[in-house]
């Protein structure tokens, strides 16, 4: 049955063509928001150590499965994970398995799942010779996207987080004198920064850090007292949940001035990642944003915040977020993790511990 499996299934460590063609073609959730990424086909090419893991008919992918080797800290404590990045399935697969699995609720697979079950029990990816050291797979899954869901449980998959999107906005962001983008000679000092803010945390990283040298920090006194990491995000959105969403993308396009902020039909924004700030120096936060947002050309950001990190949602609070807040919808996110020999004290210190969340991996 294996030996069956591989000759369909494909693995690559670089993105074949076949499958940057259907991620860059798939629209992302069901029941709430629907859209689209159109900056993948530049994106994928910067993760890091992914694995695609593909079903090809007729030379062509019609599901994949990204994972990327992600070193990540626990408390300050390194190890070894698995991030799950990309999870698709070609429009008319979906349209096959949504009716399989409806008729057959408790079975529930096809063989692609039988691939997948066993490839997430794995520490090498090898379902052939597998080998079963301690391993961590996890993914950030929107409860509303039915089939992600259904699919994580199936897996073995649990619930050990949830975060949330916030908006911060400008119509005329203006640059203040005292953010400039970080010097090479300024980068060890800030990611040791970093650690230190991060140390009560799970699942931080810093694979990504000065990625495209768009990292940006305050200095005060010619100190580096807050930076931030952003991303240059392209999405289309085609539907969102309520009436609130209907308005927002059937006639946001067509008012000028909103548009600047917001155009569901090209949305440009910056992902933040990797923002910090001296304990005194939280003030220069908004500063901070807004700065970056004028030195990118930008008018918009998101971030992500776990909603246990008290910290980091009290700054939020203090901030003016501008009117994005205000026309977004407030949805929660879960963090799904599967833990292969892994004890119960190793997950419930995993369980206890506020997450760190990524702007890199939610966009």
């Amino acid at each position: 049955m294996l030996h069956y499996l591989s000759k369909f299934v494909k693995q690559s460590a670089t993105a074949p063509k076949t499958v940057v063609d259907l991620l860059s073609d798939i629209t992302i959730g069901t029941n709430g928001a629907k859209y689209s990424h159109l900056h993948t086909k530049n994106k994928i090419h910067t993760l890091h150590q992914p694995k695609f893991i593909y079903l090809q008919k007729n030379h062509k992918a019609i599901a994949n499965v990204t994972i990327c080797k992600r070193p990540i800290y626990i408390r300050k404590q390194p190890i070894d994970s698995f991030y799950i990045r990309y999870f698709a399935f070609k429009s008319s697969l979906q349209s096959r398995l949504k009716s399989h699995y409806k008729s057959h609720p408790k079975k529930g697979h096809s063989f692609f799942d039988e691939y997948l079950k066993i490839l997430f029990s794995t520490s090498n990816f090898n379902v052939e010779q597998p080998e079963y050291n301690p391993s961590l797979f996890w993914a950030y899954i929107d409860p509303e996207n039915q089939r992600s869901f259904n699919m994580g449980k199936r897996f073995g998959f649990e619930t050990i987080g949830y975060f949330r999107t916030y908006g911060f906005s400008r119509f005329y962001p203006i640059q203040h004198k005292n953010v400039k983008r970080i010097q090479p000679k300024e980068q060890s000092l800030v990611k040791q920064q970093l650690l230190d803010f991060y140390k009560d945390h799970a699942f931080y990283s810093n694979v990504h850090l000065f990625k495209h040298n768009d990292y940006f920090v305050y200095k005060h006194n010619g100190k580096i007292v807050a930076g931030v990491q952003t991303y240059n995000v392209h999405w289309r959105i085609d539907e969102l949940p309520g009436i609130k969403g209907k308005i927002i993308v059937k006639v946001l396009p067509y008012i000028p001035f909103i548009r600047r902020i917001i155009n569901p039909k090209s949305f440009k924004f910056l992902a933040v990642d990797q923002l910090f700030w001296k304990k005194e120096y939280q003030d220069k936060v908004q500063i901070l944003l807004e700065s970056v947002l004028a030195i990118q050309q930008k008018n918009a950001l998101l971030l992500w915040l776990d909603d246990a990190d008290y910290k980091m949602t009290a700054m939020i609070e203090s901030l003016k977020l501008g009117i994005i807040q205000k026309l977004k919808s407030d949805n929660t996110i879960e963090i799904v993790a599967k833990f292969n020999q892994y004890n119960k004290t190793q997950i419930d210190e995993i369980l206890n511990t506020k997450k760190y969340i990524s702007g890199f991996d939610t966009t």
